[in-house]
């Protein structure tokens, strides 16, 4: 099986328009029509939210909005965000490492580095990109896109159109899992040596390479199914 995935890590960027929140933790939600989206954790107690419009109307808006748990970034127009074909936005986003990330985006890339908390993604084409640590949760959909993840995951969560994935864990936690559903795309997946897998794979056209051990008592219990795609699991 050839995988081969070439995705640049997308860099935090301080933009012309920013605002600043003060959040120690809680949730971040952000619905983007199109555009870019980079996420960076730090040690910092704000979040800081640069932007860039690409392209805009007089239809389109950001509203902002922060309760205690919650900092919540959407583009709209007078319809909804999925409606937003006149609005293009680059986000680049500072944020408390442990916050809870809920992104939803039509179209465009994104990348998440550093971040601890659980990740929901959605986007109707675009690649994803994370590279952290110990993160117990991690759900993303995605009409078309590849997925890169490089950390310690519990529970990963895959659905995809088309798109390749590559899973690389630096660790793997006791009873972790990862699901894959895909119509199209090939997977690999990398974890750390004597890792005990239980692998179940199904696909109408693929082929299986599994180079790891097996055991009931698995550490890493990996499900993946796809219409057309090989699976690759190694040390």
């Amino acid at each position: 099986m050839k995988l081969t995935i070439i995705l640049s890590f997308l860099t935090v960027s301080v933009f012309g328009n920013m605002k600043e929140f003060e959040m120690t933790s809680g949730k971040f939600k952000l619905a983007n029509g199109a555009g870019d989206i980079v996420l960076v954790g730090t040690d910092n107690p704000k979040v800081k939210v640069s932007y860039k419009k690409k392209k805009w109307d007089e239809k389109c808006k950001i509203d902002f909005k922060q309760t205690k748990e919650l900092l919540k970034v959407e583009v709209t127009t007078n319809k909804s965000w999925f409606s937003t074909s006149g609005c293009e936005v680059d986000f680049s986003v500072e944020l408390p490492r442990k916050m809870v990330l809920e992104i939803a985006t039509g179209a465009g890339d994104a990348s998440v580095k550093d971040v601890v908390g659980n990740l929901s993604f959605k986007t109707g084409s675009g690649d994803l990109s994370v590279d952290t640590g110990t993160v117990e949760n991690i759900n993303c959909k995605l009409g078309s896109g590849d997925v890169v993840l490089k950390g310690s995951f519990k529970v990963v969560d895959i659905r995809t159109g088309s798109g390749d994935l590559m899973a690389s864990y630096s660790k793997v936690q006791k009873m972790s899992s990862l699901d894959v559903r895909t119509g199209s795309g090939d997977t690999m997946i990398s974890v750390p040596s004597k890792t005990i897998t239980n692998v179940d794979f199904k696909s109408g056209v693929g082929q299986l390479s599994d180079k790891t051990k097996h055991g009931d008592q698995a550490d890493l219990k990996i499900n993946v199914r796809t219409g057309s795609g090989d699976l690759e699991v190694k040390y």
